[in-house]
């Protein structure tokens, strides 16, 4: 009985630490899981972060186009108004020699 008694305690013993092996892996597990709980919330966090950074470039970005069209749309319609301009000056010139040449022919005919 005694025999009995021995191998039923060393069982028991055995049995005891293993349990003792299963809950300190369980903590672990625990542990672990609230590790990537936060880390997965810290990516979330990150990502949304990102998320709103690239919402934010891309209206920058698009500012910055709709200022480059509106410069280019002005200089293309100030470049016609000066080669309108330009032209008027031109024709007004040859006119203006038209006329100093029909007066110089006019006083010397005189």
């Amino acid at each position: 009985m005694k025999d009995i008694s021995e191998l039923l305690n060393r069982i028991i013993a055995q049995e005891a630490k293993h349990i003792e092996s299963i809950r300190n892996s369980l903590k672990e597990n625990e542990l672990t899981t609230l590790r990537l709980q936060n880390k997965s919330r810290i990516l979330e966090l990150e990502f949304e972060e990102r998320k709103r950074l690239i919402k934010e470039y891309r209206n920058c970005l698009k500012e910055i186009l709709e200022t480059v069209q509106a410069k280019k749309q002005l200089a293309a319609s100030t470049k016609e108004q000066i080669d309108k301009d330009s032209s008027t000056t031109q024709m007004v010139g040859k006119l203006v020699k038209r006329l100093e040449k029909q007066k110089n022919m006019t006083t010397s005919r005189l």
